[in-house]
């Protein structure tokens, strides 16, 4: 099954959990608009009622959010965020596990900088309330060599296992017991010590090719690691975890 019909419905556990590493930011003035590189960019975690969220925003201002309703992963979000003083704003697309679907989201509130993140994200499904504290794990960098090796999960929740596999080059080469293959590359982000740059092609059987782009991250026992990324339109999206 393509990752653009199933959006990987995927139990990602929390990135609070499968990410060891990162870096964090500095603070910006009270009247003038300052880069994200100074304000919001880090891990972020935290949970209300029984929704737990996991954010890591990165240093261009990009954020990617995954929310979990009573244990189970259901959503997740990809957001451009712009910061004023202490405030921020943010706009991008919600893929919901679920149903398959994507929704325009937005956010906005206020933050104390490595301290907490307190607002609100809007869709038309629903509003989600961000309230989160900065997780120190995001200053430890990562490097490749902890990224490789072969690793096996699944986009969709078990129904379809996958192995990804990073040779030390950072090449990147997968297969799917769904008749799928992957080949891309994943590199150490120069500006987010904790994290990776990823990016590969799909080609199946059936369905043609589609060519994905995100982040990954690997937890501090190098045991298990996490994709999240999107196609280049915003329009599919999809979530990995994998151990070896």
């Amino acid at each position: 099954m393509k990752l653009r019909q199933i959006m990987a419905a995927v139990m990602i556990i929390s990135l609070t959990q499968l990410i060891g590493c990162g870096g964090g930011g500095g603070g910006g003035g009270d009247n003038t608009v300052v880069p994200a590189q100074s304000a919001m960019k880090g891990l972020w975690t935290g949970s209300e009622g029984t929704t737990s969220t996991s954010a890591i925003v990165l240093a261009n201002g990009e954020a990617w959010v995954v929310f979990q309703e009573s244990g189970i992963t259901t959503r997740f979000a990809r957001l451009q965020t712009q910061t004023s003083g202490t405030s921020f704003s943010s706009t991008g697309t919600q893929y919901r596990l679920q149903t398959n679907t994507t929704e325009t989201a937005s956010s906005t509130g206020t933050f104390a900088n490595k301290t907490s993140i307190t607002g609100i994200m809007t869709t038309a499904s629903g509003n989600t309330n961000l309230v989160l504290a900065y997780d120190p794990r995001y200053e430890t960098p990562a490097t490749l060599n902890d990224a490789v090796g072969s690793w096996t999960g699944s986009f969709d929740n078990g129904s379809g296992s996958r192995t990804m596999n990073v040779a030390a080059t950072g090449a990147l080469t997968g297969s799917s017991t769904t008749g799928c293959t992957y080949a891309g590359t994943v590199q150490p982000r120069t500006a987010d010590p904790a994290l990776f740059d990823l990016s590969f092609t799909e080609t199946c059987v059936v369905g043609g090719s589609s060519s994905f782009s995100g982040i990954a991250t690997v937890n501090a026992a190098k045991t298990g690691i996490s994709f999240a990324v999107t196609t280049a339109d915003k329009t599919s999206g999809a979530l990995f975890v994998g151990a070896k």
